[in-house]
């Protein structure tokens, strides 16, 4: 444990030892990092413009071979290999949940409209590899897509089939076939399945563990007496115990020594967590794709509507508090026993006393991407700046400018938060006639509470006369079915998602813009409207 410390003190002094010339950047700088010297340009002979770079973009050279890496990869790996390589735009993965509707409800007007883009606007053999993708992993592992050809998401959008110049502009070509054929397909298409204002959204998630430092130095291991298992323990002699508490006091502040063996056990289970759970929540069981997992930390990209899911499992993986039944990954807060079972073998993880933090941003596809991963690192911070942190925080980036924010631990006093939001959202849907609660409440409360609240968001008039308003607003708000339908929406809200108790149990106590913020981006990710 004293090497381990000293080793990682010496490292961190050298980290700061910064003796090497600083190289300057001249001229104009890239459109993406903003840092370095935009020095690749679109021109006619070598470099066309449009999936890689657009007519007035300079992009540094870092950023452009991220950007035309998958030129490179595709031919240098195998196609098993490249799949993994090959990352979705923005737009497909907001797009994602469209899709997996319409291949299910709507197979052959998919293909036709595929097919007749192609025909009318993919003349040039370059251009139909701009436009060209792979559906998302839990999209693409269903034998019936398997052979579906995909375009872009962002030509599934009928604001982008408008104007015949911009779309020659973009795709860099000279003419196009008959674009109202092209409309008319995609309308036969969108007649079929909707497509909602929120289709243009997708999430960016930020998943790391907490004190990785401290459970890596020795600080966060167990006590002494706690190394001997439970059965061996007790049959030891009173008077070895004894003893050993006593010890234990003196050396090493009661904790168990650090060794090589701890060091492994933690890598293993970072090991586990990684190659067995995580990639499959996000691109086997939701539409999502995985950008790294690397050990405690995560980078994905998930559709809006699983945002919620992914999340939970993704916490609870972490700390082993999960189960597979039918081979796929549940919640399960009862299991603590620090191993999951699967396919007859036992996995070990970080255990009941691990915790992670989360930060998420919710953007439009045309946002920067740049700006919306600086969101969710903003995010990550704000869940970790939380006592204890194990928390998480969610910002949703309206297209119009706007944002909402809003910060919570994981569980309180038992009580799964995204669980109980999860089950809210549903309430927000509007489908079959049935009975639903309209997302209005929302805005209505805010604009209520604009009125009476201090600067910094808490409340001088009582929690009851709050909560009273909060129930008055919403039972006003439940729409369709016979009044006992309406009266069972409006019991299930505060008596089985509890929606007070999460209000009184927030982060920032009486900050109700907070409590808001949360229900404005769980009824944002209800697929229904």
């Amino acid at each position: 444990q004293l090497a381990y410390s000293a080793v990682e003190k010496q490292m961190g002094a050298r980290k700061n030892l910064r003796d090497f010339r600083q190289t300057e950047e001249e001229g104009k700088k890239c459109h993406i990092c903003g840092e370095k010297e935009g020095i690749v340009k679109a021109d006619k002979e070598r470099l066309r413009q449009g999936k890689y770079i657009d007519e007035n973009e300079s992009l540094c050279l870092l950023c452009f071979t991220k950007r035309a890496m998958d030129v490179y990869l595709e031919d240098e790996v195998s196609e098993k290999l490249f799949k993994y390589f090959s990352f979705p735009s923005t737009a497909e993965i907001s797009l994602s949940s469209f899709k997996e509707k319409a291949l299910r409800t709507a197979k052959s007007e998919f293909i036709e409209y595929v097919k007749k883009f192609k025909e009318e606007i993919c003349k040039e053999n370059h251009i139909l590899r701009q436009v060209k993708t792979e559906l998302i992993p839990k999209l693409k592992l269903k034998k019936e897509n398997a052979d579906i050809e995909n375009i872009d998401g962002e030509w599934f959008l009928k604001e982008n089939l408008v104007d015949e110049d911009k779309i020659k502009k973009k795709l860099g070509i000279k003419e196009i076939g008959d674009l109202e054929a092209v409309q008319k397909a995609l309308r036969k298409l969108t007649d079929k399945v909707k497509l909602k204002a929120k289709d243009k959204y997708y999430a960016i998630i930020l998943f790391d563990g907490d004190n990785m430092g401290r459970w890596l130095s020795g600080e966060l291991l167990p006590n002494l007496q706690y190394v001997y298992n439970s059965e061996i323990w007790g049959k030891l002699p009173d008077e070895f115990k004894k003893d050993l508490k006593e010890i234990s006091k003196r050396i090493n502040k009661g904790k168990r020594f650090l060794s090589p063996a701890i060091h492994a056990t933690i890598s293993h289970a970072l090991r586990n967590y990684s190659i067995e759970f995580v990639r499959k929540i996000i691109e086997e069981e939701h539409l999502g794709k995985l950008v790294y997992s690397g050990g405690d930390d995560v980078l994905a990209f998930v559709s809006v509507y699983d945002l919620f899911e992914v999340m939970r499992k993704l916490r609870a993986a972490f700390s082993g508090h999960v189960r597979f039944e039918n081979g796929n990954i549940k919640v399960d807060w009862s299991n603590e026993s620090g191993f999951v079972e699967k396919d007859g073998m036992y996995l070990l993880t970080m255990g009941k006393n691990a915790t992670a933090s989360c930060g998420v941003a919710i953007a439009h596809y045309k946002m920067p991407l740049r700006m919306a991963l600086l969101k969710a690192q903003e995010m990550e911070k704000k869940a970790k700046s939380l006592d204890e942190k194990d928390a998480f925080a969610i910002c949703l980036m309206k297209h119009s400018g706007e944002e909402r924010e809003a910060v919570s631990k994981w569980r309180y006093g038992g009580v799964d938060v995204l669980e109980r939001l999860d089950l809210l959202k549903k309430c927000f849907s509007q489908k079959n006639g049935k009975t639903w609660v309209s997302d209005r409440f929302i805005y209505t409360l805010r604009d209520e509470f604009r009125r009476i609240k201090e600067e910094d968001g808490t409340f001088g008039i009582t929690k009851g006369i709050l909560e009273s308003e909060i129930k008055r607003v919403v039972k006003r708000s439940i729409h369709g079915g016979k009044k006992e339908d309406r009266d069972r929406l409006f019991s299930e809200i505060f008596e089985k998602i509890q929606l007070i108790e999460i209000l009184r149990d927030l982060p920032r106590r009486g900050n109700v813009d907070n409590f808001l913020n949360l229900l404005e981006i769980s009824s944002f990710t209800a697929p229904e409207e």
